[in-house]
């Protein structure tokens, strides 16, 4: 939706504003504080400087009050966060990278970059936005998928021999790669999610806004995932839930933003209808942003109320067992009690004797 409004322009210009300031803000960019400094906001550099935080304030905790167990979960804890910042960020730094990289265009002789026009292509700004370009492309763009790819091959394989304490460790830290889907589609559907995000950012950052050829390709990719999704249904239903979020609300999603485009781009070739499909597009994208949020505090409501209900069955089952013990050993002590007749029966008196 970012892309949405700031490609096209035929959007209201109090929507232009509001999609500014709130891009600032997700993308962690805060105008008041980048011009101190100038480097730190960067998506990236924020998240991994939260975790190596995190790491550290554990890490000296645990030599002050040493733990094993505890600082083997800081550990996986600190993988599975740094996994989610490379894969959460991996859109955004990808389409930047690769934007950064496209052709320069030429302007009367003059070289420059078409994303940044005021950056001319034989200056060291250029020179330095390059190599930095090609360095990311290699350790990020093309690293990340790939050391997924081999830690899936090498770790995934063994799951199933793994003893259960093992598999316990390794689902700790990798397990929301593969955890998510359902068991036939684990070994690879992330690498599949992963490679989509990346053909997006390739059509968003290297094909032109105001070409048709772009809008296909966005559209493309996001009706041929909605249709895998919806036929393969890869995520795993989410327990005492009967309604399957997950795998409703994904192919919609895609489904959705896979319509708003060519409707934008309809609204940029014919003027005369602009006003209506700029409005349709808002109000669709709207109600399905109000029915995710909604689905998404309705989970954590729930989720919550069912964890108590499951904390409450643990202690009223405890409380059984408790007292089914209590009565099974007063039953034992009245047993002890009882005469010899009423135990065994009649008992001859010369066996008594």
């Amino acid at each position: 939706m970012d892309f949405m409004v700031s490609s096209a322009n035929v959007w209201p210009q109090k929507v232009v504003a509001a999609q500014k300031y709130l891009s600032s803000y997700w993308n962690l960019y805060f105008p008041s504080l980048s011009c101190d400094f100038p480097t730190l906001f960067t998506p990236v550099v924020v998240c991994m400087a939260t975790v190596g935080l995190y790491f550290v304030i554990l890490l000296t905790y645990n030599k002050v009050r040493p733990h094993q167990r505890r600082m083997e979960k800081v550990h996986f804890k600190c993988r599975q966060s740094a996994f989610f910042c490379l894969s959460f960020s991996y859109f955004p730094v990808v389409k930047q990278t690769l934007s950064i990289l496209r052709p320069c265009h030429n302007d009367r002789d003059v070289l420059y970059m078409p994303n940044s026009p005021w950056i001319e292509c034989t200056s060291d700004t250029y020179n330095t936005l390059t190599a930095l370009g090609f360095v990311s492309v290699v350790f990020y763009v093309i690293g990340f998928p790939l050391f997924l790819i081999s830690l899936l091959f090498v770790f995934f394989r063994k799951r199933k021999d793994m003893s259960p304490e093992d598999r316990q460790k390794l689902d700790a830290w990798l397990g929301p790669v593969y955890l998510p889907y359902k068991p036939k589609y684990q070994p690879y559907f992330e690498i599949f999610m992963l490679f989509r995000r990346l053909l997006l950012a390739i059509g968003l950052s290297m094909i032109s806004s105001s070409s048709t050829l772009q809008t296909f390709v966005v559209w493309l990719i996001l009706m041929v995932s909605a249709i895998i999704h919806s036929r393969l249904q890869p995520y795993n239903k989410l327990p005492n839930y009967q309604f399957d979020y997950n795998n409703f609300f994904e192919p919609l999603v895609l489904f959705v933003l896979s319509i708003s485009f060519m409707l934008l781009k309809f609204s940029a070739l014919d003027s005369s209808c602009t006003g209506t499909f700029v409005w349709v597009v808002m109000i669709v994208n709207t109600c399905v942003l109000v029915v995710l949020v909604g689905a998404i505090f309705y989970l954590l409501v729930f989720a919550g109320n069912a964890r108590d209900n499951d904390n409450l069955e643990t202690g009223n089952g405890e409380c059984n067992a408790r007292a089914r013990e209590d009565e099974n050993s007063n039953d034992e002590d009245i047993r002890h009690l009882l005469p010899v007749d009423d135990l065994c029966g009649t008992v001859p008196i010369d066996d008594v004797t």
